[in-house]
């Protein structure tokens, strides 16, 4: 084969959809584990076990050494539970995280929430989880299993209706947990007497975890009497421990079963001589562990220690980057292609992108290869400088049509993201590139709501020894970067210091890119002071100094904050021009963030100025870009927009059910549903009126659909472009319910959970489970609260 045939072959093995993808359930509302795509090897003992506690304690860790297969008995446990829990089954993987503090962020994204006011993490998850009746999965505690602690004892003591499975290789120490330890699979003994580890006959599982992963290793590969003994001993000189024998079997690609055995029993004698502290699996383990790396090439050795550096998982053209030059692109193709093979590395594929990720024994062997090497630090090093470029090059196409993707691209690397500036802001004299690095990500915080978490980065960042001079410029734009986060998050405690240090580090400069940002960050203190004037004045100042340095990216924010510096003031006529100006950029070259925040200012302003036609179509324009990328923030605050002019044009009902989604939607962002506190007096005033209009019955009916909607659902009410399944004006048709259905539909109205239903009706949950379901197919209905709002319109 030439190089351009093995070139091909090879990306065919990168780019195939291929067994191991990974994909999302398919309802949101369910969580989001992923589907079972390699078989489940008969664990019914531990599955049933595993379950009958998670239904006596509300805390269950599945504990034991690495490689016994926690994780995916978690899985499955979990899978099986998903009926009993109203609002899904959510997998928090933990293992790409290596920095305890951020434990609480990590959760709050699986869950679909931004943390965009000042409130701490554990709060928004408080009140999120509140009442509702849902099973955390917290995969792979160990290495931060005191922070997991401290997050979790106080959810479970507020949070009635929440269960929490964990996977630990030791316990969390919270009280009330239930430890079970997760034996190995049960195999037959090395003197083929065929009895178990269990002592008693039973299916030899760990036997058929072998045949099964062989044969997809080797087709043709099949259990014999001929061959059976020695997949028997193999299984036991492994102990029985899944993944040592799914590296094991892996192994059948390259070598014959004998010479399998041969090799394993070599390892198997030497382990006897190993460290006596260890205990004898993990001394398995790491032997099979060591075993499958001296099968590899040196260039697939090479591969896997370097790319350990990754926080879980990396895409392909990461690892040709951080390889280059000592790796060709070809090259590369070739070792992540055999560590594939060899059960290395696993191949994931979520929404068309493949990446990569190991196993955390897999990882943290090859991070242990590399300190042996004396090389850690280098490597440790291009991968910060890796992700840093990334950033960097997604901050230089903000204003582009590539915008999305770009922030698509960053999210995916959020765990590598954070070791990588971790590990900078470690470093001896490393100020100016975490400064540097900061500033690159400060627009995708904002983008994606991550405020807290961009705040607590830039503040280390400038805690940093920096050169005044050959950082000066950086340090001003991340005070100005600082400023914006916690003026938008209603922080402005660090405000003034931050504009003091500001000053003091222009006055030894006569770049005027530093004069304008300083001028750009005390103008928008001012402004979340109160002080318009003062705003106006210093953000006009920057916008000039801006237009002469050239940064249309930054032009784009100073116009839009000194669009509201007039709005705030009650002028909408000098608001309008500012806003328009913005849109006019972002809409020429296709950007959408600061598009979306443009069109929402243009409808409120238009709105106070009582052009409704024109706040109707502006705050439409806005909340279809923000749906379009799924950002609740700005969708809440265009939502919010439509309901006032709703309220304008005297369609009270559609006013009431808008300001419901709004909050709702908001909740996702643990923000408000407008950006300033001044406008919450818009938002009363609409709420007086709507109540003084509406019925209590009609109202509540209104409030109650608004309240059910997602974003999905709320942004196709809001624009009228798709069927929520209810609507807050309509009389209920009539709907073919049973009377056991409309004795559940009332119940639910009432607010009880299925469990209480069932002990109301005296019937079993299973069976609320599908009257539920029924009730919400008939309705055409995809949440509770609708159900509830349709049983308070019934009744009027």
């Amino acid at each position: 084969m030439n190089d351009d045939d093995r070139s091909l072959a090879r990306r065919d093995v990168i780019t195939a959809p291929h067994r191991l993808t990974r994909v999302r359930s398919a309802s949101a509302r369910d969580g989001n584990l992923p589907l079972e795509l390699t078989s489940f090897v008969d664990r019914r003992s531990e599955v049933a076990e595993a379950k009958n506690r998670l239904g006596s304690f509300r805390l269950v860790t599945l504990t034991g050494t690495g490689g016994t297969g926690k994780t995916r008995l978690a899985t499955r446990v979990a899978e099986q539970a998903r009926s009993a829990f109203s609002d899904g089954v959510w997998l928090v993987e933990l293992s790409e995280l290596h920095d305890g503090a951020l434990v609480g962020e990590v959760v709050a994204g699986v869950l679909g929430l931004r943390t965009r006011t000042p409130r701490s993490t554990f709060e928004v998850l408080a009140e999120y989880l509140g009442e509702r009746e849902l099973l955390l999965v917290l995969d792979s505690c160990e290495h931060v299993v005191d922070a997991v602690a401290v997050l979790v004892d106080p959810l479970l003591r507020r949070c009635r209706g929440l269960r929490i499975l964990a996977t630990s290789r030791e316990s969390l120490g919270v009280v009330g947990e239930s430890l079970f330890v997760v034996p190995p699979l049960p195999f037959s003994r090395r003197d083929g007497t065929g009895v178990s580890t269990t002592g008693v006959s039973t299916e030899d599982a760990a036997l058929t975890l072998f045949s099964e992963r062989a044969v997809a290793a080797v087709p043709e590969f099949e259990v014999t009497k001929q061959n059976r003994a020695t997949v028997e001993w193999i299984c036991a000189g492994l102990d029985g421990l899944p993944l040592a024998i799914e590296l094991a079997a892996a192994n059948l690609r390259s070598m014959s079963l004998e010479q399998l055995s041969a090799r394993l029993d070599r390892r198997y004698a030497l382990l006897t001589r190993g460290p006596r502290e260890a205990p004898a699996r993990q001394r398995t383990l790491r032997s099979t562990v060591d075993w499958s790396y001296e099968l590899c090439t040196e260039p697939e050795r090479l591969v896997w220690a370097r790319m350990s550096v990754f926080a879980g998982s990396f895409e392909l053209a990461a690892a040709e980057a951080v390889l280059a030059p000592d790796l060709a692109p070809l090259d590369v193709l070739d070792a992540l292609s055999a560590l594939v093979d060899k059960s290395i590395l696993i191949r994931d594929e979520v929404d068309g992108t493949v990446r990569f990720r190991m196993l955390d024994t897999i990882r943290d062997y090859g991070c242990d290869r590399l300190e042996q090497a004396g090389d850690a630090q280098r490597w440790r090093r291009r991968h910060r400088d890796w992700c840093r470029r990334l950033a960097i090059a997604t901050d230089d196409a903000w204003l582009s049509e590539r915008q999305r993707d770009a922030i698509e691209a960053l999210a995916r690397e959020l765990p590598n993201l954070r070791d990588a500036l971790a590990f900078g802001m470690a470093e001896r004299g490393g100020a100016g590139v975490s400064l540097r690095f900061v500033n690159a990500l400060f627009r995708f915080w904002l983008a994606r709501g991550m405020f807290t978490e961009g705040r607590r980065w830039i503040a280390q960042a400038l805690g940093l020894p920096a050169d005044p001079v050959r950082d000066g410029a950086e340090v001003v734009v991340a005070i100005s970067n600082a400023i914006t986060l916690g003026g938008l998050q209603g922080e402005l405690g660090e405000g003034r210091s931050l504009v003091e240090r500001a000053r003091r580090v222009a006055e030894g400069t006569d770049d005027p890119s530093v004069r304008g940002c300083v001028a750009h960050a005390e103008g928008f203190y001012s402004q979340c002071s109160g002080d318009f004037p003062r705003a106006r004045a210093l953000l006009t100042e920057a916008l000039g100094t801006c237009v002469e340095v050239g940064d249309p990216r930054v032009e784009v924010e100073i116009r839009l904050k000194l669009g509201w510096a007039h709005g705030l003031d009650r002028d909408s006529v000098g608001a309008v021009p500012e806003f328009e100006k913005a849109r006019v950029v972002t809409a020429g070259c296709g950007e959408e963030v600061y598009q979306s925040y443009a069109l929402e200012g243009i409808g409120v302003a238009q709105w106070q100025r009582g052009e409704f036609e024109r706040a109707d179509d502006a705050l439409r324009r806005g909340l279809r870009l923000a749906r379009a990328r799924s950002d609740p923030y700005m969708a809440a605050m265009c939502i919010e927009g439509l309901a006032w002019v709703a309220t304008g044009a005297g369609d009270m009902a559609r006013a009431a059910t808008l300001m419901a989604a709004a909050e709702r939607v908001a909740e996702l962002a643990d923000s408000s549903t407008v950006a300033f506190p001044t406008l919450l007096e818009h938002h009363d005033d609409c709420e007086r009126q709507v109540r003084a209009e509406l019925s209590r019955a009609r109202l509540e009916v209104a409030r109650s659909t608004g309240a059910a909607f997602d974003l999905a659902t709320a942004a196709a009410y809001a624009l009228g472009d798709g069927s929520t399944g209810a609507s807050p004006t309509a009389e209920p048709g009539p709907v073919d319910l049973t009377r056991r259905e409309s004795e559940v539909a009332a119940l639910v109205a009432q607010g009880l959970t299925n469990k209480e239903i069932a002990a109301v009706l005296v019937i079993s949950r299973r069976t609320v489970d599908g009257h539920v379901e029924h009730i919400l197919a008939k309705l055409g209905f995809t949440s509770r609260a609708q159900v509830a709002a349709w049983e308070v319109g019934r009744r009027r």
